[in-house]
């Protein structure tokens, strides 16, 4: 589903700034005691760049019971129904991230070529 997100990895010896290697230690960490403090923030990762995002506010709000739960808690079809169609329609939204990551270690941002 997300596969053609951010096009296809570099070619060659090129450093692939979405590959999981470069996530894990952020994720490892996060999961450490050492981030006890740290919590409810989202960050976005791109090779040696992370940034960390602005708060997310609720933009929309489902409750089970409105969408075929019998008891009012979530089911996984209940969730499907409740979420059929949902789309921000805003395609990749950091892009900002891709032109830090292009300064750091050369990843294409679209404007270069990268997939929308």
């Amino acid at each position: 589903m997300t596969a053609g997100l951010m096009g296809p990895p570099p070619a060659g010896d090129a450093v692939d700034p979405l590959a999981p290697e470069h996530v894990a230690p952020l994720v490892v960490y996060l999961a450490s005691p050492a981030a006890e403090a740290i919590n409810g923030e989202v960050f976005v990762v791109h090779g040696g760049v992370a940034a960390v995002l602005d708060p997310p506010r609720i933009r929309a709000t489902f409750q089970a019971a409105e969408h075929g739960s019998a008891d009012g808690m979530w089911t996984l079809e209940s969730v499907g129904r409740a979420l059929a169609g949902l789309s921000s329609g805003a395609g990749f939204m950091c892009e900002d991230t891709l032109a830090l990551a292009s300064e750091t270690i050369g990843f294409p941002g679209r404007a270069e070529g990268a997939s929308p």
